[in-house]
C-alpha cells in the first residue's frame, strides 16, 4: 500500500509539471516565433522482484529472478519542437520572418542570443535593434542605415540601402539544439555548448513574421486530459491512504 501511495504521488506530480508546460505554451500561442515545449515521461524507483521457486524432489528453494517493478514516474525532459511557424505577411519592412531551419543572432547585455521573433525595428542612431532594444547582428558587426535609402532584406539575409549594401544577417544555426540551446525568455535562446554553424537552409522573407507554432485546440484537449489523470490520481491516492488507515488500526486491535 505504501507503494501504491508513492506511485500515485509521483503521478500527481507528472500532471502537474505537464499542466505547467501546457499553460506555458497558451500564454505563448501570440508570441512571434515562439516554439511551443513538449514533456516526457519515464519510469522511477525501478524495483528487481525476485520470486521463490520449490525446490525439486524436495531439495532447497531457489530464488528466480521474475523483472522490474516501477513505482511510478518522473519527467524525464522538456523538449522544445522547432517546427516551422507560419508566416504572417505585415507589410512592415522591418519585419523580417524565417522560412526554414536558423536564428537571427542578437546581442544583448548577458552575451550573444538567438531568436526567431524577427519583429525588428531602429533606434536613434538607425541601428537595427530587437524589441528589447538589443542589436541585431550581422556577419560584420552591427547593422546600421544611412539616413536615406529603401531598406532591404534578400533572402540570403543580404541587407541594402538603395544601392549600397549595408551588411548581411548573421544567420545561425546549430548541430543539435537540443543540447546546445535553453530558453531565456523574451523569445531568446541560449547556447550552453558546441560552436554556432551558419544557417544554410534559412531564407529570410522580408515583410512577415513567423506566427507561433501553439495549436490552441490540442493543447487545451491536452490540458483536459492532464486534469482527468491528475484527479484519477488523486482518487488512488486518498485510497491507498485509506486502505493503509484501515490496516494499522485492524492491526493495532488485535
Amino acid at each position: 500500500m505504501v507503494r501504491g501511495i508513492y506511485t500515485a504521488a509521483s503521478a500527481m506530480i507528472t500532471e502537474m509539471a505537464k499542466q505547467d508546460i501546457i499553460a506555458n505554451n497558451l500564454a505563448n500561442m501570440d508570441t512571434t516565433g515562439f516554439k511551443q515545449d513538449a514533456i516526457s515521461f519515464r519510469a522511477r524507483m525501478d524495483q528487481t522482484i525476485y520470486g521463490i521457486a520449490p525446490g525439486s524432489s524436495g531439495g532447497n528453494p531457489s530464488v528466480q529472478k521474475l523483472g522490474l517493478l516501477s513505482t511510478g514516474t518522473t519527467v524525464d525532459r522538456i523538449s522544445v519542437d522547432y517546427a516551422q511557424g507560419n508566416l504572417r505577411p505585415t507589410s512592415n519592412p522591418l519585419d523580417l520572418g524565417l522560412r526554414g531551419a536558423g536564428f537571427f543572432t542578437i546581442q544583448t547585455p548577458q552575451g550573444l542570443a538567438y531568436t526567431r521573433n524577427g519583429s525588428f525595428q531602429l533606434n536613434n542612431n538607425r541601428i537595427l535593434v530587437d524589441s528589447e532594444g538589443n542589436p541585431v547582428l550581422s556577419t560584420s558587426g552591427l547593422i546600421q542605415l544611412p539616413p536615406t535609402g529603401q531598406f532591404h532584406v534578400a533572402q540570403d539575409g543580404t541587407v541594402s540601402a538603395g544601392a549600397q549594401i549595408v551588411g548581411r544577417l548573421r544567420l545561425a544555426d546549430f548541430a543539435n539544439r537540443a543540447k546546445q540551446l535553453v530558453k531565456r525568455g523574451n523569445s531568446y535562446y541560449q547556447m550552453v555548448s558546441g560552436t554556432e554553424l551558419p544557417a544554410t537552409g534559412a531564407a529570410v522573407q522580408q515583410g512577415s513574421l513567423e506566427q507561433s507554432t501553439v495549436n490552441p485546440i490540442s493543447e487545451m484537449v491536452d490540458m483536459i486530459t492532464a486534469l482527468r489523470g491528475y484527479e484519477s490520481s488523486q482518487k488512488a491516492l486518498q485510497t491507498e491512504d485509506s486502505e493503509l488507515g484501515r490496516a494499522v488500526n485492524d492491526i493495532a486491535r488485535m
